[in-house]
């Protein structure tokens, strides 16, 4: 069974012969062919020139030969389409001017998916490129994630000021439907929505802030590809983010697979979740902790093999290289 195939068939629940294994942050800093890249061309470059981010988003497939390729993009592009300004450091994005009153927010435009054509260009030439022989991923952040970027101290705003937060993540809501829809009609075969600072709300925050706007994401796109969600410290929320009606749950790494399936549906599915930091560690550490993490799995069907968060930078190539092969070769 090809890359691809055995992808869609996981997502689907079915029994295959191996799970599908891709790594969140797969293409970046990490790899030398990215830095040679990286060396020219500044991150928002690399972003907005379909050529560069094809290149990139190929680069970690060619090398490990991993069963799907994840775009090279950011969650905070829709924030620039929706008027602000982003930029990156060494520090990491800046976005400006932070929505923090009611007149910044009636500022916000809702996103024209005009001005992310650059991202569904660059899937459409993904797309051909792979043909059927890996899986391709288009992402945004939630909601809750990217307003939290917006604002700058979305959880202050919590307790300060709701009202302007409800405001922004229906906005945020309306523009990243639209976002989604995009890469779907671009040929994504799965869209993976980060909730990377979704683990800072409490459970009745992530009731109020967080899970509704996921969910009309999800109901409101067209159904024809799964929908992953990632929570970073999710393990108390495992059961309310179940109820986004996403397809499969992307859990880090406090967390067991087999603790995570107690909690959420039997049809859905699960990514994940070895500590990136594992891939510091001796090769045989490595191959160890990943056969560990497939084993509690105890082969259930929809299930695909993934860090339980990005790689880091300084990863050796190596440890990566040595954590997809155990997962292919059990």
């Amino acid at each position: 069974m090809d890359s691809r195939r055995l992808f869609l068939a996981a997502c689907r629940h079915e029994r295959v012969d191996r799970p599908p294994v891709w790594l969140m942050r797969q293409a970046g800093r990490y790899l030398p062919e990215y830095q040679k890249i990286k060396a020219r061309y500044d991150f928002m470059e690399m972003c907005r020139t379909p050529d560069l981010a094809v290149e990139i988003s190929l680069q970690p497939w060619r090398r490990f030969g991993v069963d799907a390729v994840i775009v090279f993009s950011d969650i905070l592009i829709p924030c620039e389409a929706m008027g602000q300004v982003l930029s990156f450091d060494e520090q990491g994005p800046h976005l400006s001017p932070l929505i923090h009153s009611e007149d910044s927010l009636k500022k916000l435009s809702l996103l024209d998916p005009e001005k992310t054509r650059f991202l569904f260009e660059t899937l459409s030439i993904l797309k051909r490129e792979l043909k059927d022989k890996a899986a391709l991923i288009g992402f945004c952040g939630s909601p809750w994630t990217t307003a939290a970027y917006m604002m700058g101290k979305a959880n202050t705003v919590i307790k300060e000021d709701p009202k302007i937060l409800r405001a922004l993540l229906e906005k945020v809501t309306r523009s990243l439907i639209p976002y989604v829809q995009g890469q779907i009609d671009a040929g994504v075969d799965m869209i993976q929505i980060f909730d990377t600072w979704g683990g800072r709300l409490s459970r009745e925050e992530y009731r109020r802030f967080s899970l509704p706007y996921i969910a009309e994401i999800i109901k409101t796109v067209d159904k024809k590809v799964p929908v992953a969600v990632y929570c970073q410290n999710s393990c108390t929320l495992i059961d309310l983010i179940a109820q986004t009606g996403c397809d499969i749950l992307s859990i880090d790494w406090t967390l067991s697979l087999q603790e995570a399936r107690q909690k959420i549906p039997s049809t859905m599915g699960l990514q994940g979740n070895l500590d990136p930091q594992i891939l510091f560690q001796s090769l045989e550490d490595i191959r160890k902790s990943t056969q560990a993490m497939l084993a509690s799995n105890a082969r259930h069907p929809g299930y695909i093999a993934n860090l339980g968060h990005g790689v880091m930078k300084g990863t050796p190539v190596e440890s990566v290289k040595a954590f997809v092969e155990t997962v292919r070769t059990i």
